[in-house]
């Protein structure tokens, strides 16, 4: 996964060392208003950890994987807030303060450009996004209607975005992705495609064994290619 620079506010309460059990729990809350933040989703970056808040803004995390995490806090109209920590070192409650996003993309605009949608762009975002390997065939964005496009002729380039979390469908792999998208850009004279985000994985519990088996020997076998051979393979 590319990486972005991810401004944040997250205030820490003192920290403490948990051995036995890795919990983590905190309130979101509008930094401007004070006000909690409901409906906000928390998860760990890359695994299957997650959680929204109630109406108080608050959210509770258990069973947390060992190691350096990344705690992801995403909500409709706000910026994405990402703390890194060590999952060995947690602090006992967390504070997120949320800011509301700027819309520079819809009105500071210095290169003119053209608005276009999926019917135009989706083919190359699918592929760019999703890979055209033998799985990415088995994945569909249910949510693509949410993706909105900006090209510039000038310097000959395109941008994505997505006010919500994109939604994909893994029935190759037994997973649905929800992929917060920070970034997606194709700059068409390079010949380069860069995107940025944060994954959060679903686990398809409901199925039977026997097709749990047949997913756990496909996951298997995608990583035991190249990581992002994985990755494009599960999103």
């Amino acid at each position: 996964m590319f990486r972005l620079p991810a401004f944040f506010l997250l205030i820490l309460l003192p920290c403490t060392l948990l051995q036995a059990q890795r919990n983590l729990s905190g309130t979101v809350i509008d930094v401007a208003s004070g006000q909690p933040l409901a409906g906000a989703s928390v998860f760990i970056s890359n695994t299957s950890k997650g959680s929204v808040t109630d109406r108080n803004g608050f959210f509770a995390l258990s069973g947390l994987p060992p190691g350096q995490q990344e705690l992801v806090v995403s909500s409709i109209g706000y910026e994405t807030n990402v703390f890194s920590f060590s999952a060995e070192k947690l602090p006992m409650k967390v504070k997120v303060e949320m800011q509301v996003k700027v819309k520079e993309l819809e009105n500071v605009m210095v290169e003119r450009s053209v608005m276009e949608g999926w019917d135009k762009w989706g083919k190359l975002f699918t592929e760019n996004f999703i890979g055209q390997t033998p799985n990415a065939t088995k994945c569909r964005i249910k949510n693509h209607q949410s993706i909105r496009f900006r090209y510039f002729k000038k310097s000959n380039r395109l941008i994505a975005w997505s006010d919500e979390p994109l939604v994909v469908e893994n029935k190759a792999l037994g997973y649905t992705l929800r992929y917060q998208l920070e970034n997606f850009e194709v700059q068409f004279k390079e010949h380069t495609t860069e995107f940025a985000g944060y994954p959060f994985f679903e686990d398809h519990h409901k199925d039977g064994k026997k097709r749990k088996n047949r997913w756990r020997t496909a996951r298997d076998k995608a990583f035991a290619g190249s990581m992002m051979e994985f990755m494009r393979s599960v999103h």
